[in-house]
């Protein structure tokens, strides 16, 4: 008995499931482009959110609707290289094409290339300090904290009619205008164990990142010799004009929003496994009202699994999203075999399908959401849907 229990204490470490450390060589770096697929309309708000050692997430019944790329490419020869040298890559973040840098354990922001605030203005931003987009190594229990603030400032001549307006401080005259965008986010790695994405289970760590984004537009006097920012909303009052977005032809900008994603990393992909981004609607009491779920799944996941599609009372279709063909698989036959786009406009007639698969060329459609309408062998009028990316 003492031999046996020892043989336990000896094997249970080798026995029990461990948690995994995601490496550096999952970071991004110059060339990689990353491929991810959209979902949204996600139901179940409780799963991606369980967090702890040794879980077990099941994810499933996502409403697949587009894809999406992450490049990242050589900053050197581009525009972006004499106003960041520091920078080795040039990225995509928030909309805006951005110089970053790839170090050995991080990807960093160094600036962001504002090339329309819809006032026809360009500017390089350069940050205070770099921001962390993504670290390496990852294990469980870690957690970072980064921010950035910046801005941009620029004339008032930009703004149409600005002179025809009459500043109510005396001594004051319009000088420039800015925009400050700040970012804040937290990224807590919170669990491990096993996540199933169509059938397909990954070794995990689970991340949970938290992140404020703030934007204001602001209109500068200059006062007794010295600037003075005023938000924007606040001096077109003063004005009798309106917010943002009305005369005299100041873009909407401002405000807070908050998000919280939960993310799912292994040590073989450099995307995500899956993703989940919560947007919350709250009452005006504080009280959550409404939660809308929206995400992406890696597209080393989807390309490589048929469970995207549908495979329902012997009819499967696949790829799901497709590019340029769709395979109609079936086991029984159906008829009356019909694709619609959302807005119901007829986009093909394909009659009746035997047992077999049937490959169809869909180049030439738009991207979006189609709906195949079909009669099976009960007689039954049966609807699915599929995304042409």
């Amino acid at each position: 008995m003492r031999i046996i229990a020892l043989l336990t204490l000896v094997l249970c470490p080798y026995l029990s499931p461990a948690q995994i450390t995601i490496g550096t060589v999952t970071l991004p770096k110059v060339g990689d482009i990353l491929e991810y697929q959209n979902f949204n309309n996600y139901t179940d708000t409780v799963a991606h959110r369980m967090s702890g050692e040794d879980r077990t997430w099941v994810f499933e019944g996502m409403d697949i609707v587009g894809r999406q790329e992450e490049a990242y490419r050589d900053i050197e020869g581009t525009a972006l290289a004499d106003s960041f040298p520091e920078a080795n890559l040039l990225l995509d973040f928030g909309g805006f094409e951005a110089a970053g840098l790839r170090t050995m354990n991080t990807v960093e922001l160094v600036g962001i290339s504002t090339d329309d605030f819809g006032l026809g203005i360009g500017a390089a931003v350069n940050l205070d300090e770099n921001f962390v987009i993504a670290r390496r190594p990852l294990a469980y229990g870690d957690s970072s904290s980064d921010n950035f603030n910046a801005s941009v400032t620029f004339s008032t001549d930009l703004i149409p009619n600005i002179d025809s307006f009459e500043i109510p401080i005396p001594g004051a005259s319009l000088d420039s205008l800015r925009v400050v965008t700040s970012i804040a986010r937290t990224d807590e790695v919170i669990g491990w164990g096993t996540a199933t994405v169509f059938n397909e289970t990954k070794e995990v760590l689970q991340m949970r990142r938290t992140e404020t984004t703030s934007n204001s537009f602001e209109i500068g006097l200059l006062f007794l010799g010295q600037p003075l920012w005023l938000p924007a909303d606040e001096l077109l009052a003063l004005l009798g004009g309106g917010g943002g977005g009305t005369d005299p032809g100041i873009p909407a900008l401002g405000g807070e929003q908050m998000t919280t994603s939960y993310l799912f990393f292994t040590d073989d992909l450099k995307t995500s496994v899956i993703e989940f981004s919560e947007n919350t609607t709250l009452d005006s009491l504080g009280a959550v009202i409404d939660i809308q779920i929206t995400g992406r799944i890696s597209g080393d996941i989807t390309s490589a699994n048929k469970e995207l599609s549908f495979d329902d009372g012997g009819y499967r279709v696949y790829p799901n999203p497709a590019n340029n063909y769709l395979d109609i698989e079936c086991n029984l036959t159906i008829r009356d075999v019909n694709i619609y786009n959302m807005n119901g406009v007829l986009q093909f007639n394909l009659g009746t399908l035997g047992i077999g698969t049937h490959s169809l060329d869909i180049g030439n459609i738009n991207s979006g959401v189609y709906i195949i309408k079909y009669i099976n062998e009960e007689s039954e009028v049966e609807t699915r849907k599929f995304v042409k990316l």
